[in-house]
């Protein structure tokens, strides 16, 4: 598996918002949702890595999938949770 550092909590939940979660609840967890799954952040920084990477498998994504959430950096059709795919498309004004 591959390795996953400690992370800030507020990048995680950027992220797992990229893959279709949404904030539910929020208190000393975060609690969020993509209408299937559930996953809950600790309010702590840094979230460390083996308790980020169970939150990772409870949300469905792979490690390699969550990093690049992370990163920002998407293929044009990126796997993401729940088996579905998304067209990322720019436009430019001329």
């Amino acid at each position: 598996m591959p390795k996953l550092s400690g992370i800030n909590h507020q990048r995680a939940v950027k992220a797992f918002q990229k893959a279709g979660f949404w904030i539910a609840r929020e208190g000393k967890h975060i609690t969020m949702t993509n209408g299937e799954r559930i996953i809950t952040i600790p309010r702590v920084n840094p979230v460390d890595a083996f308790t980020m990477a169970g939150i990772v498998k409870d949300a469905g994504l792979t490690i390699d999938e969550f990093k690049k959430l992370l990163c920002g950096s998407w293929a044009n059709k990126e796997l993401i949770s729940l088996g579905a795919y998304l067209d990322l498309k720019i436009y430019v004004k001329h």
